[in-house]
């Protein structure tokens, strides 16, 4: 551009075929540049859309103790196995498989807290196989064994029960 305004600011016109080139020049060049296709961005993978997430939660908190597998969850979404498994790591942060673990401890914290189960049948309950991979499981999410956490979780239901009590209640004053 600079080169096309000093061909045309010398005195007395400057040469017209030089001008003509660096116009053609700089016209290739803007034409080049302009309209170029940009290089497509980079893919990332799609998450899996809000209302197929809600659905294949439902279904694993209702089947969560059956043998759930990648196949039938991604079946409940219409997607191949493959691309559910990106698709709802792209959405929770974790893998399916992470997930249901995660959910079956949940489950398995709320049954240890709330009744005098046997750890096979909560085991069972919760959806694992076998007491052995209940333990392990429970203990990689949560860092304690199921009978660990059921002893911490009934101190503290029977620390909370006596504080609860009306003899720490101040006494009223008759009037």
């Amino acid at each position: 551009m600079l080169a096309v305004s000093d061909e045309l600011s010398v005195e007395g016109g400057g040469d017209r075929l030089a001008t003509e080139s660096l116009a053609d020049l700089l016209a290739v060049h803007l034409i080049r540049n302009a309209s170029a296709l940009r290089p497509p961005a980079r893919r990332t993978d799609s998450a899996l859309p809000r209302t197929k997430l809600r659905a294949v939660i439902e279904y694993i908190d209702e089947y969560l103790d059956t043998d759930l597998t990648l196949a039938q969850l991604a079946a409940t979404v219409h997607l191949s196995a493959y691309h559910f498994a990106r698709q709802f790591k792209a959405a929770t942060g974790v893998p399916p498989h992470r997930y249901v673990v995660t959910r079956r401890v949940e489950r398995a914290q709320q049954l240890l807290r709330g009744s005098d189960f046997s750890l096979v049948d909560i085991a069972v309950s919760a959806g694992f196989s076998d007491q052995s991979k209940f333990s392990t499981h429970f203990r990689r999410v949560l860092g304690v064994t199921p009978r660990q956490f059921r002893k911490s979780a009934r101190i503290a239901q029977n620390a909370a029960s006596l504080a609860k009590t009306p003899s720490d209640a101040p006494p009223t004053i008759p009037p």
